[in-house]
């Protein structure tokens, strides 16, 4: 929190600055949200929280330097009034000729398909987050990044501190306790080349550092029940990716492909090994309106069953990753088909998002719609609905199905 209300000080201070001294330029914006939600994306047991939160960004830009700040503060009312706040980026830039520098806290996205992202790995993300974008669920890794601009594409390289991989949802049961992983591993390093060349855009990559999805480390039995301490695996993933923005007869069709496979650093076991691609295309339609279709696929190179007997210590441990791995088989296939309207001058966005579980037919149905009332205030409303039996990606959230309406002001 003080973190946060320091940066948002310097800001103001260096905005009211760029405007009687030059070369300096800033400016700062941001939101205050009002949101109810019929459930909180917890899996537990909770009903109906209201959020009022604060999002505020803001750049400052001196000669060939910049330093940019994005943050929130909330309090949510949840089984009780709590207060949360993020500070997602807080970075200097600095420009040297063909080459830049960025210093400090900073979102790094990876990958072109849509939604689903097999090779973003270094920026962490809260998938329990009561905000309705997907992009708001991102916050920043700390490290520096260096990047240069050469005449066959563009290099990339960065390090990041540790970090205990993405927060998901885990399973409220009885008698069962997971102990959250803690960050560890060696500092993370990422490697990233590009390639632009018109129509064709494509990139490959190379990570290495602490995976974003938790696991079993180890399971204990007592007296209270079951306890389960997580761990963040090290991991090396090669990863590719690319786009191709179609002509003639198909124009207005954009195809993309992502594939990353991941192995599990020696001494960290064999679970994290496994190959996920993603290739789709979307598809511009008449007033604005677009299309994505897209297949997901994930091979797990080293698979254990999950098993309901605590007599098997490694089909537990699988039984008790699945719901946030989505490892349950060790092939699995799945589809997203995304529709997109913008209405009446853009004033209505309606965004409708299925995603299905081929293998275990499981299904999450997503909707959002953003009512623009004018330059500064919107009202957004949207919902999640996840079906399927609880042995299933989508079945085991069906606790997090819910509803939720927000007023926006935008400043």
């Amino acid at each position: 929190m003080k973190s946060a209300v320091l940066a948002a000080s310097l800001l103001v201070c260096t905005t009211a600055l760029a405007q009687e001294t030059a070369p300096v330029k800033g400016d700062i914006g941001g939101s205050a949200r009002l949101s109810y939600w019929s459930s909180d994306r917890s899996l537990n047991e909770h009903r109906g929280a209201a959020v009022l939160a604060t999002w505020l960004n803001g750049k400052v830009e001196y000669r060939d330097t910049r330093f940019v700040f994005d943050g929130w503060v909330a309090a949510v009312n949840a089984d009780g009034t709590a207060q949360q706040d993020k500070v997602r980026e807080a970075y200097a830039d600095r420009r040297f000729g063909d080459c830049s520098a960025r210093l400090g806290r900073q979102i790094i996205s990876w990958g072109r398909a849509d939604g689903i992202n097999p090779t973003d790995r270094i920026s962490p993300r809260d998938y329990t987050l009561l905000a309705p974008e997907e992009a708001d669920n991102q916050s920043g890794a700390d490290g520096l990044q260096m990047r240069c601009d050469l005449d066959a594409g563009t290099f990339s390289a960065g390090t990041f501190t540790r970090f205990a991989g993405n927060t998901v949802p885990l399973p409220v049961r009885p008698g069962l306790q997971y102990q959250p992983a803690r960050s560890a591993g060696p500092m993370r390093t990422a490697l990233k080349y590009e390639r632009n060349n018109g129509a064709l855009d494509w990139s490959v990559s190379l990570y290495h550092g602490a995976d974003t999805l938790p696991e079993t480390a180890a399971v204990a039995l007592g007296a209270g029940g079951v306890s389960a301490s997580l761990k963040v695996p090290t991991v090396r993933v090669l990863g590719h990716d690319g786009s191709w923005a179609l002509s003639g007869p198909l124009a207005g069709t954009v195809m993309r492909w992502e594939a990353a496979y991941t192995k599990a650093v020696t001494g960290e076991g064999q679970r994290a090994n496994n190959l996920m691609a993603v290739i789709g295309a979307e598809v511009g339609l008449d007033a604005g309106a677009t299309v994505s279709a897209q297949w997901i696929g994930q091979r797990w190179g080293h698979f254990v069953a999950p098993d309901m007997s605590p007599a098997s210590p490694a089909g537990f441990a699988a039984l008790l990753d699945a719901p946030f791995s989505h490892r349950f088989d060790r092939v699995s296939h799945g589809a997203m088909l995304r529709w997109r309207k913008p209405w009446h001058n853009d004033m209505v966005v309606t965004d409708l998002t299925l995603v299905y579980d081929v293998t275990r037919g499981s299904r999450m149905l997503r909707g959002k719609a953003t009512y623009a009332i004018n330059d500064h205030w919107r009202l957004v409303g949207s919902f999640d609905h996840f079906a399927g039996n609880e042995l299933s990606s989508f079945g085991v959230l069906k606790q997090n199905n819910l509803l939720m309406a927000e007023v926006r002001r935008l400043f």
